[in-house]
């Protein structure tokens, strides 16, 4: 009898382990349910956020072509200036030159202009005075 009651007891008491296992076996199923739809909840979140940060990302990129694009321009034209700026230098100073030579050819040909001047002056007062010297 009491070895019956012992069994009895410990049947009673597996009954309990068992129906506590297997409801804390359901529970913790459902807390493991309950975090993997928490975790996809995070994951979908998570995947939002990347996906707009690669938007914001190839946007950047694209800007950062477009600039490196405009400076590429940028230094294009001002190479251009530069060269057409060192062509318009060299003009200067062909122009420089020939005006250089014109103003000394121009002093050349005054100062003969003058010492013509003054010859013809001289001659005409030779003329005058042998114009003088015939009427006498």
């Amino acid at each position: 009898p009491e070895e019956k009651k012992r069994l009895e007891k410990l049947v009673k008491q597996l009954d309990k382990d068992i129906k506590s296992l297997d409801s804390s076996r359901e529970d913790r199923i459902k807390a493991c349910e309950n975090q993997v739809d928490r975790l996809k909840g995070q994951l979908k979140d998570q995947e939002k956020k990347l996906l707009k940060q690669r938007e914001k990302t190839e946007q950047a990129n694209v800007e950062l072509e477009v600039a490196r694009n405009e400076l590429k321009e940028q230094e294009g034209k001002e190479e251009q200036a530069g060269q057409s700026n060192d062509g318009l230098k060299a003009d200067i100073e062909k122009l420089k030159d020939l005006l250089e030579k014109k103003r000394v050819y121009h002093a050349d040909l005054g100062a003969r202009l003058e010492h013509t001047r003054t010859e013809m002056q001289k001659l005409d007062q030779v003329l005058q005075d042998l114009a003088v010297e015939q009427k006498t």
